[in-house]
Order: C-alpha cells, then structure tokens, then sequence
C-alpha cells in the first residue's frame, strides 16, 4: 500500500545532502580528520594531497560536512586496513 511517506523519507535525505554540501565542518570533524591522520602517521602533504584528490578542494578549512565525513570514512577504512596488518603481524 502506498502511504506517501517513502516520497517524504528520500526528499528528507536530498534536503540533508545538500544543506551538508553548502555548510562548513565542524570543528570537531577537522579535529577527527587531523587526528586519525596524525594515528596513520601522514604527514600535512599527504593529507592535503588526499584532501585535494577527493574533493578538489586544498584545505582543510573550505571542507563541508559532507566533504569532512567523506575525508573521516577514508582515514578510518585506511586506519582499520592498517591494524589489520599489524595484527597479522
């Protein structure tokens, strides 16, 4: 049965997405990003290098929401593959 509310549900999520995009990170997320590049051992080049290739933009300060979630999901995939290593070890 159709309630509407599917239609609602993924509008929501468009209107998140895009207010995301247009808002600036929060301190907290920059910190988180710094933090986790600090734990992996990269250096500031490499981060912006990272930063720059998968959002064009070249620092950490013009970062949306969106950008710094992406950029947080990235260091904590590459930051797990890396304990996986040691753990192999």
């Amino acid at each position: 049965e159709y309630t509407g509310f599917e239609e609602v549900g993924e509008q929501r999520s468009i209107n998140e997405e895009k207010q995301n995009n247009s808002e600036n990170a929060t301190k907290a997320q920059i910190n988180t990003i710094f933090s986790i590049a600090k734990n992996l051992n990269m250096s500031n080049d490499k981060l912006r290098e990272l930063i720059q290739d998968k959002t064009g933009k070249s620092f950490s300060k013009d970062l949306s929401k969106s950008d710094a979630s992406k950029i947080i999901r990235l260091l904590k995939e590459r930051d797990a593959v890396e304990n996986q290593e040691t753990k192999l070890m």
